[in-house]
């Protein structure tokens, strides 16, 4: 049920469903917890296409935390989340322009 509820997330962002995506997201971290890694990075990611950079920043927090856990890739999946992580964090030193 993971991966399923994974893959219908992925569908609903690539057409920009966001909540519907979040909503998919959240059940499969729920469903496997230690498998997450990627859906905390893409649940971010439907934040962001929420303007929501507060529960963004949170899930990207959350997927860094995940480190070189083996069952995580960390090149296509923690790594370019903790990249937006240090982006944004470098856009909120910067303040408003």
């Amino acid at each position: 049920m993971f991966e399923a509820y994974d893959n219908r997330g992925r569908v609903y962002a690539d057409i920009k469903n966001y909540h519907l995506a979040i909503q998919d997201y959240t059940k499969a971290i729920e469903l496997d917890p230690d498998h997450a890694c990627g859906e905390y990075g893409s649940r971010g990611l439907s934040y962001l296409g929420l303007h929501d950079r507060d529960k963004a920043k949170d899930d990207f927090i959350k997927a860094c935390n995940y480190g070189n856990n083996s069952k995580c890739d960390y090149n296509s999946i923690i790594k370019p989340a903790c990249d937006r992580l240090k982006k944004m964090d470098e856009e909120d030193a910067r303040g408003p322009e």
